[in-house]
């Protein structure tokens, strides 16, 4: 019975921690805040919160130790720099000594994207996109910059994209609109501003079971994306005879 017992516990902790709702709530003005909430639980990701100055902190053998690990830390970033910059240096000559039949065009690869989109994220969405709750409290950019012709054709790009994505959305997922109405979806221009302002609150909330199930639906359908021949066809060569 004390097994039984065990068991019947471990199952109801599963599905507890499976029937837990994440909320994960992103907010850009003057600096990104991402904040996650499991249950009633907050936690901010983004910015992470600035130690306090403490006077202890400025003896002089505290100081040192700290300038320091300082240095050290330094010294690590940059030899991690140098042996990133000579990896992109090898990749570049490799990529450079690949053959051009083995190139793929831009329809190829736009093939490729346009498949993967297909089979893993609009397949998983579709069978779990319901269950993610969207709340947009509002998307507004301010195009700027110091070319009008650029900043105009941008503008235009960047209307196309909220748009779409508004779109794509509504179409796909559980999204609301909570809030003031007024400039919710806003594009403006800003012609004098020599840069673009974006400032948008939005919330996703999703269980973990539906997170789990719209992995496995996402990984099932990348397996079983139809993959291309990439055989190619060899002449042989043949010689003369006397």
């Amino acid at each position: 019975m004390i097994v039984l017992y065990i068991i019947l516990g471990i199952i109801a902790c599963l599905l507890f921690v499976c029937h837990i709702p994440i909320t994960v709530d992103i907010k850009t003005k003057e600096e990104l805040t991402v904040k996650l909430k499991i249950l009633f639980i907050p936690i901010t990701l983004t910015p992470k919160k600035k130690k306090p100055i403490k006077l202890s902190d400025w003896k002089i053998k505290k100081y040192r130790k700290r300038r320091l690990k300082e240095y050290e830390k330094y010294l690590k970033k940059k030899l991690l720099n140098e042996a990133k910059e000579k990896k992109k240096a090898e990749l570049k000559e490799k990529t450079t000594k690949i053959d051009d039949q083995n190139k793929k065009s831009v329809k190829d690869k736009l093939e490729e994207v346009t498949s993967l989109i297909n089979n893993v994220v609009l397949k998983a969405l579709k069978k779990f996109g319901h269950k993610l709750r969207i709340n947009i409290y509002h998307i507004r950019v301010t195009v700027g910059g110091k070319e009008p012709d650029k900043t105009a054709i941008t503008y235009g790009y960047v209307c196309q994209g909220v748009s779409y994505i508004n779109e794509f959305l509504k179409n796909h997922a559980n999204v609301r609109y909570p809030g003031k109405t007024e400039r919710r979806l806003y594009v403006g221009i800003d012609y004098l501003n020599g840069k673009t302002d974006i400032d948008l609150h939005i919330s996703l909330r999703i269980k973990v079971h539906h997170i789990l199930s719209t992995a496995v639906t996402a990984l099932t359908g990348y397996l079983t994306m139809p993959k291309k021949s990439t055989a190619s066809t060899k002449t042989a060569s043949g010689h003369a005879v006397n």
